[in-house]
């Protein structure tokens, strides 16, 4: 509800209903059929919001927790570049955006799906192509370029015979025309 130009929580089975406000110097009482549900301290920040987590259906208490800090743990488990992976989806922006949430709850689904350590393979492989993003982290997985040992190794093929190949006299400055 707005109370003097601020927006105060009331628990959400009370959403939609008519409440009252009491407002005292220090806190914001609301009430419904004369039962006092929600007690806030007063802000006077204009166009803020005041919500308390209990007031949220469970649902959005579980997102409401899906925080920098709750990534940042759940990465210190699995390895330093999950960490780093974790830290560029947040960069320039805040701690509590729904593009980083939706981001990092991708990446937990890929290391859930794929494991730990495939998934810290992963992602040491996408900041080394400075690629750290859920889809190059997505297609290191399902290529299996994290598995192989040789990944850093340049590989070249054995090539054929044929007429056009040059000897090491041609090189060598001995050849004729």
């Amino acid at each position: 509800i707005e109370v003097e130009k601020h927006y105060y929580s009331v628990p959400h089975n009370y959403m939609g209903e008519l409440v009252e406000a009491r407002v005292g110097y220090t806190s914001i009482e609301i009430f419904y059929a004369h039962k006092r549900i929600a007690l806030h301290t007063k802000s006077n920040e204009i166009g803020g919001f005041s919500t308390n987590k209990e007031h949220m259906p469970t649902k959005f208490k579980e997102y409401a927790e899906l925080t920098f800090s709750h990534f940042i743990d759940w990465a210190q488990g699995i390895g330093c570049h999950s960490v780093q992976i974790i830290k560029t989806q947040y960069e320039n922006s805040a701690e509590f955006t729904a593009k980083g949430r939706y981001t990092c709850g991708q990446l937990q689904s890929l290391a859930k799906k794929f494991g730990d350590d495939r998934f810290e393979q992963a992602c040491q492989l996408a900041l080394e192509i400075k690629s750290p993003c859920v889809k190059s982290i997505r297609a290191i997985l399902q290529s299996k370029m994290d598995i192989s040992s040789d990944h850093n190794l340049p590989y070249q093929g054995e090539l054929p015979l044929h007429q056009n190949t040059r000897g090491s006299s041609y090189f060598g400055g001995s050849h004729v025309e």
